[in-house]
């Protein structure tokens, strides 16, 4: 009877603390399809807890940039020799050996065969280098399909992304951005109180 009390007692702080595992688990999903010529761009998705997302946009020369309402089938396309800037908030859970997971998607053209390139600050850090997407596919018609996984640490309260052309122009179809801010901390404490619980079991 007392086995199956503790082993009870266990499964309970397993469950309770993987609860507050979750919970501090913070994501974000942030979708711009650019169905009009707003600027800054109204997001289609937004599912951020900690603020409104926002993506602007840039050109030094305004006269070099404009939208599209169809380009080559491509529905709504802004057309920028500059950059593209999003500004996602983010979670307040920041100390040390927490890291923050982000994940970009673009539909876009940069010129024939060629990769956009991506950079980011966070929380005023310096501007990271330029990143390569990890998966790029030729659509067929010019565009693009390039998606971008990198790690911040620790993470920030706020994160800057840039998307930059690594020429000149740069048409954009459609942007996704998901962030995942992960407690780290927390999660090694799960990870103990798994193994107190396969102890348990084996003194059965």
């Amino acid at each position: 009877m007392k086995k199956n009390v503790s082993i009870t007692v266990a499964l309970c702080l397993v469950a309770l603390l993987s609860s507050a595992v979750f919970a501090g688990v913070d994501t974000t999903h942030q979708v711009w399809n650019f169905d009009t010529d707003a600027n800054p761009a109204v997001p289609n998705v937004v599912e951020n807890p900690n603020g409104d997302p926002t993506l602007t946009i840039e050109d030094d020369n305004p006269n070099d940039m404009w939208w599209i309402d169809n380009n080559r089938g491509h529905d709504g396309v802004w057309k920028t020799e500059g950059y593209v800037t999003i500004v996602i908030p983010n979670t307040q859970n920041t100390p040390p050996g927490t890291y923050n997971a982000v994940v970009v998607e673009m539909v876009y053209d940069a010129g024939a065969g060629i990769d956009a390139w991506l950079r980011y600050t966070a929380d005023n850090s310096p501007i990271s280098d330029g990143i390569k997407p990890v998966e790029s596919t030729d659509l067929g018609d010019g565009y693009r399909w390039s998606k971008w996984v990198f790690r911040i640490e620790p993470n920030p309260t706020t994160e800057t992304l840039y998307l930059l052309p690594f020429y000149c122009n740069l048409y954009v179809d459609s942007i996704t951005v998901d962030t995942t801010c992960v407690p780290e901390p927390a999660t090694m404490a799960l990870l103990g109180m798994g193994g107190v619980l396969t102890l348990i079991r084996r003194r059965r």
